[in-house]
């Protein structure tokens, strides 16, 4: 997976993961962004894009799936989602920086 996430593949987490209860979330987003990694691997070993996941980024998986549109405004959910999103980003950019 690259570094070079963006605010806009938050986002698409973000969707992805109100689709799920709360307590599913962060299992979800962290199942996806294992996808990506998948995918990324993938892509650096063939040179191709994974068949079912894509060019290793997040767009190119989560668009994939079916995502919810989400609310503009700020409430306690979109937060939350937003919140998951960040958490589960951050854990995969830190380990990527560490190795």
């Amino acid at each position: 997976m690259s570094n070079h996430i963006t605010l806009h593949d938050a986002y698409l987490l973000a969707r992805y993961g109100i689709c799920f209860q709360p307590n599913h979330r962060t299992w979800k987003c962290r199942e996806l962004l294992a996808r990506v990694r998948e995918a990324a691997f993938y892509v650096e070993l063939t040179g191709h894009a994974h068949p079912f996941y894509g060019d290793g980024s997040i767009a190119s998986l989560a668009l994939r799936t079916h995502l919810p549109e989400m609310s503009t405004h700020l409430t306690h959910e979109t937060l939350a989602a937003y919140g998951v999103a960040f958490r589960e980003i951050t854990g995969v950019l830190c380990h990527t920086n560490d190795t």
